[in-house]
């Protein structure tokens, strides 16, 4: 079967999309390892990415872009995986921080009055 120019255009941008999508799931699956190892992580890039991934896949037709639905719905999860490691990173250093400012106050509790701390 040969494809007309139209539908051979098509072809090649949803085929461009799934790669594109693969490629995200990767970025977030090495920023989810980032999380894990207490790194930071720049989202824009990849917001900027999924951004016009959406816009692209929302100028196919349902039909081009039905068999991407699946690694799209993958993506998501990927997704919403990526920001509960986040919320769960900030949650840590937020525990940490106030257990780092409770003891910086019990020991200035105990520094008698007059003398300096170094």
């Amino acid at each position: 079967m040969t494809l007309n120019a139209p539908d051979a255009a098509t072809a090649s941008k949803a085929d461009r999309l799934k790669l594109d999508l693969q490629n995200v799931a990767s970025i977030i699956l090495a920023a989810r390892g980032l999380v894990a190892e207490g790194q930071t992580v720049n989202l824009t890039p990849l917001e900027t990415e999924v951004r016009r991934l959406c816009d692209a896949l929302g100028d196919l037709a349902p039909a081009e872009n039905m068999p991407l639905r699946p690694m799209m719905v993958s993506l998501i999860d990927d997704l919403d995986k990526l920001a509960g490691d986040i919320s769960r990173r900030h949650s840590e250093l937020k525990s940490q921080l106030e257990s780092l400012n409770s003891g910086s106050r019990a020991a200035t509790a105990y520094v008698p009055p007059g003398i300096r701390r170094r």
